[in-house]
């Protein structure tokens, strides 16, 4: 298995959820290959050092695919306490819902028609274990698990949004300096809103925030007016 095709909580082909610990050796798999592809066309050293620095940033997916199903398990302990309902929308409709989100980014239309199959066989088979539900109550459990599933976000996608607007807006300022970025960073995530009035910050928590300026207002100190110097007469 590839390190793309690594990186995803549920196998996109069975629709299988993926621990921490399976998307980990998968990924040390991937490594172990291109090492072994490395040494057999004996690459240069500047060459080495890009492929180890790839390496060390192997941790960082598999922090993201622990988040991911630690999140899951918090909702689905809020949203019900029957352990088998958990768990076909668990194993069920959280794959299909993530696969079929998966579909409309694949590359080729054969991929997005194989992924868009597979996510709609398993919606069925997950419709199917829910059929006692009442249609709110099953209408909510579908919420549940497209939100849990916008959760996982592949590789850098938000912060790689962020510097694309970065170079887009600012891109004639050089050196911005820490604090700037910071600034910029918390009017990112908390200020600026989707069509539907949505922050970046009220996405990722699922709750909503107080209007940044708004808060800052009440808890900033603003400094007195300067003193007024008086004038002085024309001689």
């Amino acid at each position: 298995m590839g390190s793309s095709r690594a990186y995803h909580p549920v196998d996109l082909l069975t629709g299988a959820v993926r621990n921490a610990a399976q998307v980990e050796a998968d990924l040390a798999c991937a490594m172990a290959r291109v090492d072994a592809t490395a040494e057999a066309l004996k690459l240069p050293a500047e060459r080495r050092r890009k492929i180890d620095k790839a390496r060390r940033v192997v941790a960082k997916p598999v922090q993201h695919i622990a988040f991911f199903h630690a999140h899951v398990g918090h909702r689905l302990a809020a949203f019900t306490a029957d352990d088998s309902t958990a768990e076909a929308i668990r194993t069920r409709l959280i794959p299909a819902i993530y696969i079929q989100k998966a579909a409309r980014r694949a590359a080729t239309a054969d991929e997005r028609h194989t992924l868009q199959a597979t996510g709609t066989r398993l919606l069925y088979l997950a419709r199917e274990a829910l059929n006692e539900w009442p249609p709110d109550r099953l209408a909510e459990a579908e919420q549940l698990a497209t939100e849990c599933a916008n959760v996982f976000v592949r590789g850098t996608s938000c912060v790689e949004g962020r510097n694309g607007q970065l170079a887009l807006r600012h891109h004639s300022l050089h050196r911005l300096s820490k604090r700037r970025l910071a600034a910029l960073t918390v009017i990112h995530n908390f200020h600026i809103r989707r069509p539907d009035r949505s922050t970046a910050a009220e996405r990722f928590f699922g709750s909503r925030h107080d209007a940044l300026f708004e808060w800052l207002l009440d808890h900033l100190d603003v400094p007195a007016r300067p003193r007024s110097r008086p004038q002085r007469r024309a001689a």
